[in-house]
């Protein structure tokens, strides 16, 4: 899912603690969310975790937002088609609230 790309801090540093006072934990450059999803056709309970790319890379240095994924227990990528109802909404509640401290230029005032 693309709706969360590009949303620039200006240290990786700023990402990251949104993420600890948003309760996310973050692994390999991603935030993580993950939910128990039961299956629908088996009725299984499964782990199904939702990723939120904010960066790897020095926690002093830009980072730039980019995908929402999911994952299944042994870490595969998951279809959209095949991610739970709850995993959905907790992913983009993640990524939503991650976002949405990105650092936004203010526009120049005319006059």
């Amino acid at each position: 899912m693309t709706d969360y790309r590009e949303g620039q801090f200006q240290q990786l540093n700023h990402a990251l603690s949104r993420c600890r006072k948003l309760g996310y934990r973050v692994r390999g450059g991603s935030a993580i969310a993950r939910v128990f999803e039961a299956d629908p056709a088996s009725g299984a309970i499964a782990v199904q975790e939702a990723r939120f790319w904010i960066g790897s890379d020095d926690p002093t240095s830009p980072t730039v937002t980019e995908d929402l994924t999911w994952v299944d227990e042994r870490e595969r990528a998951l279809p959209l088609a095949r991610v739970g109802p709850i995993a959905w909404s907790e992913g983009v509640r993640m990524a939503a609230a991650i976002f949405a401290g990105r650092h936004v230029e203010k526009e120049a005032q005319n006059g």
